[in-house]
């Protein structure tokens, strides 16, 4: 068995890095001389002011490539200033340039397909960052603590985002997440105070716990309907979270934000749970619309939202965690349009002062077992009619008119079509018709329809632009006998 395993360390031995590491031009590096590649590596002393790494190194009469910076390669060089990497390194180790404080840019080139755990952990005097397309990962810790980094751009090839990966970065104010990231870990961007707005693509379908926790300017945040789940406090402590929804109505809910006292959330269709202090402390949430697929809201899940007045929770509701509305004393009504009683703890409104005078909407075929249940604290309890609670009103249609107008109206017997254009001139007339009313000018419309117990449509939108034909003399779109007439009298002078 011994002559065994010292026969393939026999074997393996000229794959293996040189004994010692080996000064080149000053820098170290671990030499493997059977695939001629070569691993820059600490060395016997610490790094300082500017580097470049060549893409080869000459040793002993062979020609060694540059393709790897090793774990803790400049660890702690506090000296350490500017680093130049070559096209042919293609992997940047754990704790490579950890708390390398004087460090202040890095470009990362295409070549680069991994950057290790921790690889820039501590360097608090980086300012910028570029992620090169050919990253796939950004494993955890990678820039945890990199208190000045005010910007960063990550390549379209990155599909994951490790835990700790941003922690701590307070200066943090823009990120650029590409289509192509899937999931966001654990504590991400926990503490990156400075970040003022984020918005995650359509590829992404997890948020991990504590990802985006106490990012204090944090004001408005976009959640795809790809997202399948949201983890325990991923965004508690977002003291300034004005608006948190998943595109739909982002414009319309930015224009309802005049100041800090108005904030709307909504979680729509492809969210499945709401994980436990998820909304924890969000102090400015005061409208909350909960989506149909949502089957289970976590402990604590909104506890502490002070100026949260109106809830609406989908109709898959199956469970509200303890505390998940407690000390939310502001709530005067939550519509559940669940006709299976959601589980619930006595402590779920705990502190929400108001609920014995507040009002439940629920479908009216269940009231009673409403009122039978630990719901009962609500001092009213409403059924809603008509038979359709929870559903979707249908998307508008938006048809131009032979005349000179549009139409806009909506499937959903009974909705209103909430309309906006983009030119001020365009006139509301009835039976949901609006007169365009300058040729030769391009009108942008955008649409929902509104009804009570059904949930908001899609937007439709619709751009046209009103071309007035030749000899169309009363602007009617349409050249006929009367054009004639209206010709005739001007001439008349009539």
């Amino acid at each position: 068995m011994k002559k065994q395993i010292f026969f393939i360390v026999l074997m393996l031995m000229p794959l293996i890095a040189c004994a010692d590491p080996v000064q080149i031009d000053g820098i170290y590096y671990n030499l493997i001389p059977k695939v001629k590649q070569a691993e820059v590596t600490n060395g016997l002393t610490k790094y300082l002011g500017n580097v470049v790494i060549p893409e080869n190194v000459e040793y002993e009469g062979n020609s060694y490539s540059v393709t790897s910076i090793g774990d803790s390669a400049f660890h702690y060089c506090t000296r350490l200033t500017s680093v130049t990497i070559p096209n042919s390194v293609t992997t940047i180790g754990n704790s490579a340039f950890a708390y390398c404080s004087g460090l202040t840019s890095i470009t990362i080139g295409n070549s680069v397909t991994s950057i290790g755990g921790a690889a820039f952990r501590n360097c608090s005097g980086l300012t910028s960052v570029t992620i090169g397309n050919s990253v796939t990962s950004i494993e955890g810790s990678a820039f945890r603590n990199c208190s000045g980094l005010t910007s960063v751009t990550i390549g379209n090839s990155v599909t994951s985002i490790g835990s700790y990966a941003f922690y701590g970065c307070s200066d943090l104010t823009s990120v650029t997440i590409p289509n192509s990231v899937t999931s966001i870990g654990s504590y991400a961007f926990h503490g990156c105070s400075g970040l003022i707005s984020v918005t995650i693509p359509n590829s992404v379908t997890s948020i991990g716990s504590y990802a985006f926790r106490n990012c204090s300017s944090l004001t408005s945040v976009t959640i795809p309907t790809s997202v399948t789940s949201i983890g325990i406090n991923a965004f508690s402590g977002c003291s300034s979270l004005l608006v948190l929804n998943n595109c739909r109505y982002a414009d319309t809910y930015l224009v309802e934000v005049v100041d800090k006292t108005i904030a709307t959330c909504t979680i729509k269709e492809g969210t499945r749970f709401i994980g436990d202090k998820a909304f924890y402390n969000c102090a400015n949430l005061t409208s909350l619309t909960i989506g149909n697929d949502v089957t289970s809201i976590g402990n604590n899940a909104f506890q502490g939202c002070s100026v949260l007045s109106s809830v609406s929770i989908g109709k898959e509701i199956k469970s509200v965690g303890a505390k998940a509305f407690a000390n939310c004393p502001e709530i005067k009504e939550v519509y559940c349009y669940a006709k299976e009683i959601p589980a619930i703890s006595n402590d779920t409104f705990e502190n929400s002062y108001y609920i014995k005078w507040a009002t439940l909407y629920v479908p009216e075929s269940s009231v009673d077992l409403y009122k039978a249940s630990a719901w009962s604290q609500f001092g009213n309890i409403v059924g809603i009619t008509g038979g359709n609670e929870g559903e979707r009103c249908e998307k508008p249609v938006i048809t131009l008119l032979a005349n000179g107008k549009i139409k806009v109206e909506s499937a959903t017997e009974g909705a209103t079509c909430v309309t906006n254009i983009t030119a001020s001139n365009a006139e509301p007339l009835a039976d949901g018709e609006i007169s365009l009313n300058t040729p030769l000018t391009v009108y942008t419309v955008t649409s929902y329809a509104t009804k009570e117990g059904y949930n908001d449509s899609e937007v439709a939108t619709a751009t046209f632009r009103y071309e007035k034909s030749e000899g169309d003399m009363n602007g009617d779109g349409i050249l006929n006998i009367t054009d004639v007439i209206h010709l005739v009298n001007m001439i008349l002078g009539q």
